[in-house]
């Protein structure tokens, strides 16, 4: 119904076209810019899209998120959109308002893959909340039928967080074998050989990761904290400073403090190194 409709609208435009073409010129360009401007209105939503996208790829969060909300405020507005839209407020820690958007779109026509997506939002909602117990139940629910990386990936993160160790390396090592390019992956592997005291193979991990250059500074952080195990207090504040390069995810336990608090006790300890 939909495509004879869109048909029937392109046959009466180019109908009015032909027919404006024989009054006048001027009347068929005047017409020509009219639908236009009724094109782009009418697709104004994929018009803030675009624009949230090109944010959103230069790491402006804050500016995709006002584009997107430009983009869901109109009656036509795309379920590919409301999804990512209702996940940068989750990345930006507005969590009723994500949560706002993110529920009703499981009652809408989506497919299996994206069910499972949006309910691994709702789950790092749950952990924002403050039920981390909650929130690995559902990811491991979800990893059941729908093994992807980021999947693998926030789970092993959140067993992490616990203090899971022997759990969180089962997850990693598997997340590993399934994805070994994916950062957050390899990230979450080598802080897992680090708590584990295996600082070796952690170091194996973050000398292929760090070349890369990822671009969120648990990595950085993570690699300075193995280095500093190994001995190696002038890499750790190298790899520490560099993590200040990187702004800090809302969704990560680490913040930008706790960072520099590492770097001044790094450096008070080289300087009682000194001293002695």
């Amino acid at each position: 119904m939909k495509k004879n409709s869109g048909l029937l609208k392109v046959v009466i435009a180019a109908a009015a076209l032909v027919i404006a073409h024989f009054i006048s010129n001027w009347l068929m360009l005047a017409l020509i810019i009219l639908l236009i401007a009724f094109l782009i209105y009418s697709k104004r939503d994929y018009y803030y899209y675009s624009k949230a996208i090109k944010c959103y790829s230069k790491r402006d969060f804050s500016e995709s998120i006002k584009w997107l909300e430009k983009a869901y405020s109109l009656k036509k507005c795309s379920k590919k959109i409301k999804m990512l839209y209702g996940f940068l407020l989750l990345r930006d820690r507005q969590l009723d308002k994500a949560e706002e958007v993110i529920t009703p779109l499981l009652n809408e026509n989506i497919n299996n893959d994206e069910r499972l997506k949006l309910k691994s939002y709702l789950a790092l909602i749950i952990w924002q909340r403050g039920n981390l117990d909650e929130a690995i139940l559902r990811f491991e629910e979800i990893l059941k039928g729908f093994k992807t990386t980021i999947i693998y990936s926030n789970l092993g993160y959140l067993l992490l967080i616990k203090g899971d160790i022997e759990r969180a390396y089962d997850v990693n090592l598997e997340a590993y074998e399934f994805n070994d390019l994916d950062f957050g992956v390899m990230d979450n592997l080598g802080c897992t050989y680090y708590y584990r005291e295996e600082y070796e193979k952690a170091k194996g991990i973050y000398e292929k990761l760090i070349p890369k250059n990822p671009q969120f500074p648990d990595a950085y952080y993570n690699y300075a904290l193995v280095s500093l195990s190994l001995g190696d207090k002038e890499k750790a504040l190298d790899l520490m400073n560099k993590a200040l390069d990187y702004t800090t995810n809302k969704l990560s336990v680490l913040t930008k403090e706790k960072v520099e608090e590492k770097i001044k006790e790094i450096e008070e300890m080289e300087e009682v190194k000194k001293e002695q």
